[in-house]
């Protein structure tokens, strides 16, 4: 077969994958409610569950580097993603193949397909994200019916490995793209420049999730919207998400990344004042409007890092940059658990928004290491 092929079919792979990590996410914060008062416990309980699959996905993020470099990404990712299989039920073990095929697939793109292909793959997270809500708002109404959508998430992930299987050898091409080597390739990241693209990736999943998760909890139990209402919403924020990110798989080569992320960090603020403010009401429309606003910053930010760090430290970097993100998943959606049982759930909103401004303040730092180094590396003369 065609190298081109094969790649194209790793591509459509990876996409389906990545449908697959969406859908939980999306389906947790929906069901939570229900969840939460079946095992007749507090908001501050989230964390727990949190953290039983994040500690898992930070190591596997930590050791994906090292894999893909002794094993190559394709004989990687069919048996991460198999033992996930696997492990659907066993929080830390799921974490651990989640966080290896993360960090390995974001690298591979990173590396060899260039930017188009980073914000489809995102994009195809935003569609499993977007199509969690919509799926378990079809259960929440009986409370006993809450593990249904984990059920249809186990089935999909099974298949998704089995197409993993069938088009694993398009991982093992190498194909790195005139984009990713022509600029800025003798760039070497200094190790400030790589803690805070490590900090940066904390916060920012911290507050995706915070919000995906606790939006709907938001809006139901502080705002009295209906289920119904709230699960829209919802929905909306993880399909602005999505399709954010693929109008940045049509139309990012166009705007510098750089400028990209100015925009998108002002956005995200402006909408997220109007979820506190949450005036005359109608607060929640703000949430479509802040998954519009997050939906270039990861991808664009990953795709960034071969750049950033060089080429030859990119591979590792983008696992310690998975494992990273592990420290805001656990920490910023149970801060809102802990806040909520001695407050109210509203404190979700100006968590999200002081979350989004320190996303903007990690960016300028960025920004200035990245030039730091570069002069380094190119005096003036």
């Amino acid at each position: 077969m065609p190298a081109t092929r094969q790649i194209r079919r790793a591509l459509v792979a990876s996409f389906l994958l990545y449908v697959v990590f969406g859908l939980p996410d999306g389906v947790f914060g929906t069901v939570w409610p229900n969840q939460r008062d079946h095992f007749d416990r507090t908001d501050g309980s989230l964390g727990l569950l949190v953290v039983a699959t994040s500690i898992g996905y930070a190591a596997g993020g930590l050791a994906s580097g090292r894999l893909a470099e002794h094993f190559r990404v394709d004989r990687v990712l069919p048996v991460s993603m198999g033992a996930a299989v696997a492990a659907l039920v066993v929080g830390p073990l799921l974490g651990a193949c989640w966080g290896t095929a993360d960090a390995g697939v974001n690298a591979w793109m990173a590396l060899t397909q260039g930017p188009r292909a980073m914000g489809l793959l995102h994009a195809s997270y935003g569609v499993g994200a977007f199509l969690g809500p919509l799926l378990a708002t079809a259960f929440v109404a009986d409370g006993t019916a809450w593990r249904a959508p984990y059920v249809v998430c186990a089935a999909l992930t099974a298949v998704a490995v089995a197409v993993l299987l069938r088009h694993r050898a398009g991982f093992a091409v190498a194909t790195t793209t005139a984009e990713i080597v022509a600029q800025d390739r003798d760039i070497v990241g200094s190790t400030r420049l790589q803690v805070l693209m490590i900090a940066w990736f904390s916060v920012y999943v911290g507050v995706e999730i915070a919000v995906g998760t606790w939006g709907y909890t938001l809006l139901t139990e502080s705002r009295g919207y209906s289920d119904g209402a709230a699960g829209v919403l919802t929905a909306l924020y993880w399909g602005g998400l999505m399709s954010g990110r693929f109008v940045l798989a049509l139309l990012g080569h166009r705007i510098r990344p750089e400028s990209a992320l100015r925009l998108s960090t002002t956005a995200a603020v402006a909408a997220a004042l109007v979820l506190w403010a949450d005036p005359g009401g109608m607060g929640g429309a703000a949430l479509p409007a802040i998954g519009v606003a997050f939906s270039a910053m990861f991808p664009v930010v990953m795709g960034r890092t071969a750049v950033y760090v060089g080429e030859a430290r990119a591979t590792r970097a983008v696992g310690y940059q998975i494992a990273g993100t592990s420290i805001g998943a656990i920490s910023l959606p149970t801060l809102v658990g802990v806040l909520a049982d001695r407050h109210d759930v509203g404190v979700a909103a100006p968590v999200a928004l002081v979350s989004i401004l320190a996303l903007g303040g990690l960016w300028l730092l960025i920004e200035h290491a990245a030039r730091v180094d570069l002069a380094r590396v190119r005096p003036v003369s």
